[in-house]
């Protein structure tokens, strides 16, 4: 039988900044990396989360996601129940969809032009499918069996809302302990056995990248936090061995980071047995267990140093960032069109790295302006 208590959906709810704040870092932190990567070179991101260990922007906003859909899932399981649950997610799942079908047209509207000539435009965007067989991978790009770059995490979150996401949580909602079983259980095989990685039929990674088997866990384990509410009062937030034990595990991750490269020999020999073994735990298309430690580490150590209380998420100077993480969407679609003018403008104008901060700076303006514009719109509208 359905919960039908609805006395928790009349109070007000306190909107923890935090995470709208680290949101809006992590989607501006993504755009830098996006860029770099693709004009193979090593400026702004050398200090964004991943010159920091084995995770980066990724996983602070797949765990934060999966944090409030354990928040706002839980309240609309209370006055819905399952099937309201499961009508929302899938809601959002369609709403993703056609978003990533609309930045697509988007994206390859100012690419494809120039790729035709341009094969390195092609090569970085990972156009050729679509230069080489149009039909064939139009049709696997509408199934999002094909996805040019920077458009995986879209199709995981999709794959998430549509299937993944209320399975879980409907289990979890019957039984804690069976739903962390199952869900470890996916993770686990998908860490062991090369055949859980889903396949694809074009794919510059050769398997699914943000493999959802493995990407699950992390969202998982944000909406178990979520939907039990833990707040800055709990015990084990405050706890100075498991805080410090956290900023252990994440100056080890750094440090390791640090000397990995000197584990090779200069002929490209691998000197430490370690190496593989290591290598193997750090895959971010599987979530590897060490990427996943290290993170979950990270997020424990900010959470048990902040508060959601502080002055500074209400600040002027946090503002922009909390606006961009109130409105995830807009802003990562916005960051991947802004990604592939980069590239186009970058390789037609043979642009040297002296503009690599100009266009950061630009992009990220844009990408803030448009959150505020957005921002303002609902503001006035409600």
């Amino acid at each position: 039988m359905e919960s039908t208590d609805t006395s928790p959906l009349k109070q007000p709810v306190q909107r923890d900044l935090r995470i709208d704040f680290f949101r809006g870092l992590a989607l501006l932190m993504i755009l830098i990396d996006h860029v770099e990567n693709m004009l193979g070179v090593s400026l702004l991101s050398s200090f964004t989360l991943k010159g920091f260990g084995y995770c980066d922007a990724a996983e602070v906003f797949v765990f934060l996601s999966g944090y409030l859909y354990g928040i706002v899932y839980s309240r609309v399981y209370r006055q819905y129940g399952s099937l309201g649950c499961f009508k929302k997610s899938l809601h959002r799942g369609f709403g993703l969809y056609l978003a990533t079908l609309l930045t697509l047209g988007c994206c390859l509207a100012i690419s494809i032009p120039f790729a035709i000539e341009n094969v390195q435009i092609s090569k970085h965007l990972f156009l050729f499918p679509l230069l080489e067989a149009p039909v064939k991978s139009t049709a696997y790009l509408l199934n999002l069996f094909y996805t040019p770059y920077g458009f995986e995490i879209l199709r995981f979150y999709i794959l998430l809302f549509l299937f993944l996401s209320p399975a879980l949580f409907w289990l979890f909602k019957r039984s804690v302990a069976l739903a962390c079983l199952v869900s470890f259980g996916i993770y686990s095989l998908s860490q062991f056995f090369d055949w859980s990685t889903i396949p694809m039929a074009y794919s510059q990674f050769g398997r699914f990248y943000f493999n959802p088997l493995s990407w699950q866990l992390l969202f998982f384990i944000g909406l178990v936090i979520g939907s039990k509410n833990y707040d800055k009062k709990s015990v084990l937030i405050y706890n100075a061995f498991l805080k410090y034990f956290a900023l252990l595990i994440v100056l080890c991750a750094f440090y390791i980071d640090f000397i990995e490269p000197r584990l090779f020999s200069s002929n490209g020999i691998v000197k430490s047995p370690w190496f593989h073994l290591l290598a193997s735990m750090q895959l971010k298309q599987t979530l590897g267990l060490f990427r996943l430690i290290n993170f979950l580490a990270l997020a424990y150590y900010v959470s048990s140093i902040t508060s959601s209380m502080q002055p500074f998420w209400k600040s002027k100077l946090a503002f922009p960032l909390v606006v961009c993480g109130q409105h995830p969407l807009i802003v990562y679609c916005l960051g991947l069109v802004l990604l592939y003018l980069n590239v186009v403008l970058f390789n037609e104008l043979s642009l040297g790295p002296k503009w690599i901060l100009p266009f950061h700076f630009i992009g990220c303006g844009i990408s803030i302006s448009v959150a505020l514009a957005v921002h303002q719109y609902y503001k006035l509208k409600n």
